[in-house]
């Protein structure tokens, strides 16, 4: 559970650690890890993203225990390249999400389930998004861009 009244950055570093701290001991199949990986600590972590305002240097910290733990189980230096680690499988990468793409996922389909949904939040972000246009002064709306 996340205190909003505290420290969120070093709560999920404190869920991350102590996530990784108990599969370290565990013996797994290589590549049981990284499905792992998707399948429980990223959904912990994408519990509170639509939330929170991390940027991409705090969520690799956050990750950092994670990947300490589980790439050298999954084969892989720990020390291997982030970008590689967290590229798509068609690029060659380990297929990992980047915590800081799915937080910007994550508000996206916040604010665009709140404005389909005609709340009152809805409607706020609504007229910020309509203040965003008249001020950058396009003929376009700002989600209507290619």
């Amino acid at each position: 559970m996340l205190s909003p009244l505290e420290n969120l950055e070093a709560q999920m570093v404190a869920k991350a650690k102590d996530w990784a701290e108990q599969l370290r001991p565990n013996l797994l199949h290589k590549y049981d890890v990284l499905p792992l990986i998707r399948s429980t600590i990223m959904k912990k972590l994408e519990y509170p993203m639509a939330l929170t305002t991390l940027d991409a240097q705090q969520w690799t910290d956050i990750m950092s225990p994670v990947l300490q733990v589980c790439l050298p189980k999954a084969g892989v230096c720990r020390n291997f390249p982030r970008d590689v680690v967290f590229a798509p499988l068609s690029y060659q990468g380990l297929g990992l999400p980047h915590p800081f793409g799915c937080q910007v996922f994550k508000h996206l389909e916040m604010l665009l389930r709140l404005m389909a949904n005609r709340t009152k939040t809805g409607d706020y972000m609504e007229a910020k998004i309509q203040a965003h246009q008249l001020e950058t002064g396009t003929s376009f709306g700002l989600l209507q861009q290619v």
